[in-house]
């Protein structure tokens, strides 16, 4: 039960910290961010296959379409981004339910969930720092898809480092190559995704990749 309401606890906190200590867009994206890292907390909570990462993500697709409608939570509703929250929450959960009750390894679904939170959600952000931006296709810079492929490189690098992988460590070159397919894939969906639905494509898409490459 402590494990249960450590997560919402720390879902609560983020979504009240990019909701009423950020602004619009900041705001949204802090969230679309951190909100990821749960997925830490279900690997060191729960190791083993459990129903629960599933339950929490499966309540937060119910939530998430509650605050839709009612735009109780203007943070988490952008016009541009369709029902992109809601494709966020149902992503962790499909993500979950692969992991821990398919394959009862949460590693699996980590670099999903890591290309959807910190690729996606620093993809739309470093354009800002920008005055001149260059539009490639879909609303989308030059600048924010090239962040969106080399935080997917970084977080592929990693994940292929964890331990379960041990068998990458003999080969780098091996970790390197499926790293950059799987970053470009995922700028690709990221890059021609719209309203939102880049919080389904990329996550499942590149997990997936990472189950077959495994």
């Amino acid at each position: 039960m402590k494990e249960i309401i450590l997560c919402f606890s720390y879902i609560i906190l983020i979504i009240l910290l990019g909701t009423y200590f950020l602004k619009n867009e900041l705001g949204r994206k802090f969230i679309h961010i951190m909100l990821c890292n749960i997925w830490f907390i279900f690997m060191i909570l729960f190791s083993h296959s459990s129903v629960i990462p599933f339950a929490i993500s499966s309540f937060f697709i119910v939530l998430n379409i509650f605050f839709y409608k009612h735009d109780f939570i203007p943070a988490l509703k952008n016009s541009n981004r369709g029902y992109g929250t809601i494709y966020y929450a149902i992503s962790l959960a499909i993500i979950s339910f692969i992991s821990y009750n398919i394959f009862g390894d949460p590693s699996i679904g980590t670099l999903g969930i890591l290309c959807m939170g910190y690729g996606d959600g620093f993809a739309a952000l470093t354009p800002k720092l920008f005055s001149k931006k260059t539009y490639i296709y879909n609303n989308k810079t030059v600048v924010g898809s090239a962040t969106m492929f080399f935080i997917s490189l970084i977080c592929s690098i990693i994940v292929f480092h964890f331990p379960a992988n041990s068998f990458f460590l003999t080969n780098e070159k091996i970790i390197i190559i499926k790293s950059i397919i799987i970053a470009s894939i995922s700028m690709l969906i990221e890059l021609f995704s719209k309203n939102g639905s880049d919080n389904i494509f990329v996550p499942l898409i590149t997990t997936i990749i990472y189950i077959f490459f495994k």
